[in-house]
């Protein structure tokens, strides 16, 4: 009896290792888990924009969040109120509000937690302020539009201190600072966010595979699109795209490189390395990268070649190599210093 108790436990374990191992590395892989996709009010394909329609068809495109605007450009209060309930439990919604609609917006969504308030016409700090004013936990998602970086930084590191989930950066200039590696670099706790569905706000980038493929690799995990059709036939791109890395990167790492010279290994030891950061990292990766990962990994495996047993590191610097070369040097020059002086004296 015992023998079978402990055969089931070993079974139950070694099923649950098998199960946490497949999930984990499914999890990593996917690029719906690493990017948040926004629709710029619903799926327009067939439906008006704003309309229950649109928003039900974004919801079974399977988008995070739909974006609404209040005013005249957007939605009333009233059908504001009517659209609400189909998003409840089923899709974050984000209120597009002015400084002047904002209290109304909220008195209409104020039961919803799954409602973020984003107002582009206020400062993030007059808009974090806002919000801590009201006696419920308030979503909100600061913005901010411009070419400064110390502004930019400054805006981040509030919505970093007071634990927001989303910050939106936008910018007309193409190369504007919030579009450099130097900002991107920063981003760690907060999604950036980036409003690709308008050009002078995305720096020039269409709304399309392109526009969406360059501000990825700029760092920006948060992204909001009117093309919901295309943007989800991208992410689903994108995840086949990380799934066959997955598997090219588990394949590589089965291979014996010991009996190869190191020399022509080190290319396909640094490919594996580069396949392992983009699956593990929490910020995502376009497809062109994730797809020239794979033909190098691909490319350096056919350019080993045997060793010839006399080879079998790469040649690294260290201090105590720099030491006994500069102790070799001085000692050869001592010696012929040495020589040269008795000579001269006979």
């Amino acid at each position: 009896m015992r023998k079978l108790v402990c055969l089931g436990l070993f079974i139950f374990f070694v099923i649950s290792a098998v199960a946490g191992i497949t999930a984990s590395a499914a999890e990593k892989a996917h690029a719906s888990d690493k990017i948040f996709t926004i629709s710029k009010g619903g799926d327009t394909s067939e439906f008006p924009q704003y309309s229950a329609e649109a928003i039900e068809g974004c919801i079974d495109l399977g988008f995070d969040a739909v974006s609404v605007e209040i005013g005249e450009e957007g939605i009333s209060v009233d059908e504001l109120k009517k659209i609400l309930p189909i998003t409840k439990d089923r899709i974050f919604v984000i209120l597009d509000c002015t400084e002047e609609s904002l209290e109304k917006a909220f008195a209409a969504a104020e039961e919803y937690k799954n409602v973020f308030f984003r107002a582009r016409d206020m400062k993030a700090k007059d808009l974090t302020l806002w919000a801590k004013a009201k006696s419920n936990k308030i979503k909100i998602i600061p913005s901010y539009d411009g070419n400064v970086i110390f502004s930019a930084i400054s805006v981040y590191n509030k919505a970093e201190k007071n634990s927001l989930e989303f910050c939106e950066f936008s910018s007309k200039n193409r190369y504007g600072v919030i579009f450099s590696k130097f900002f991107a670099n920063r981003f760690e706790n907060v999604k950036a966010l980036s409003p690709v569905f308008d050009k002078n706000m995305s720096g020039q980038r269409n709304d399309s595979l392109h526009g969406w493929e360059s501000v990825i690799a700029l760092g920006y995990s948060a992204i909001e699109t009117e093309n919901a059709k295309e943007f989800s036939d991208y992410i689903f791109l994108l995840d086949e795209s990380y799934l066959h890395l997955e598997r090219v990167y588990t394949e590589a790492k089965k291979t014996d490189i010991s009996i190869y010279s190191a020399s022509s290994t080190s290319d396909f030891e640094k490919h594996l390395k580069n396949a392992e950061e983009i699956l593990n990292s929490e910020k995502p990766s376009g497809q062109l990268e994730i797809n020239e990962c794979i033909e190098n990994i691909k490319l350096a495996s056919t350019e080993f070649e045997l060793s010839d047993g006399t080879e079998n590191k790469t040649f690294s610097v260290t201090p105590m190599k720099i030491f006994w070369t500069v102790f070799a040097i001085a000692l050869f020059l001592s010696s012929q210093i040495y020589l040269h002086r008795k000579t001269e004296k006979h």
